[in-house]
């Protein structure tokens, strides 16, 4: 298993490696993955990881109610974390058990959108596409998404201030109030 495995359409391993912390303290993230040794599994969940995320970019692309949601023809996503060896997760303040030490997490933006009430949209929009994760998380400005090789638990919510509130559709809400 090596890294070009991970690559899709729109995303290359490099994304999910890249941090600017890594760089300004001399970390090299991919050569501390590769060394690793559980460097194959990670690379593997690495691949899931990838392909989810493309599957979930290929599916807000077709979307029109998406499209009306960010307000742009056009959905791009733009990976902020992706892996991070034990010394980087440490110095972005990142919990020791992060699925970001694994391979298994990502955060993103998309089409540069940080307003916390359009991520929920989008999280509550994924979440009706019963797209298969572990968590998706709207974290301040940004979007957490996590995914298992098995296991998943379906997590949609917010993670502010170390709390998770889950997300629900204020449809699906009204509904259940009307029965």
């Amino acid at each position: 298993m090596q890294l070009e495995n991970i690559n899709q359409k729109n995303f290359k391993y490099k994304e999910f490696l890249f941090s600017d912390t890594a760089i300004a303290n001399n970390i090299d993230n991919e050569m501390e993955l590769l060394k690793d040794v559980n460097c194959k599994a990670y690379i593997l969940n690495g691949v899931h990881l990838a392909t989810t995320l493309q599957k979930i970019r290929d599916l807000m692309n077709t979307s029109k109610e998406l499209k009306e949601i960010i307000d742009s023809n056009k959905v791009i996503i733009n990976i902020t974390s992706g892996y991070r060896c034990p010394k980087l997760n440490e110095l972005v303040g990142g919990r020791p058990t992060s699925q970001h030490t694994r391979f298994q997490a990502v955060d993103f933006r998309i089409n540069g959108i940080s307003d916390l009430d359009i991520l929920k949209e989008i999280a509550i929009w994924l979440k009706k596409q019963k797209v298969v994760v572990d968590q998706c998380l709207v974290e301040r400005t940004w979007i957490h998404l996590s995914a298992k090789l098995k296991e998943n638990r379906g997590m949609f919510g917010t993670f502010l201030k170390n709390k998770f509130v889950p997300l629900e559709d204020p449809l699906e809400n009204l509904n259940r109030k009307n029965i």
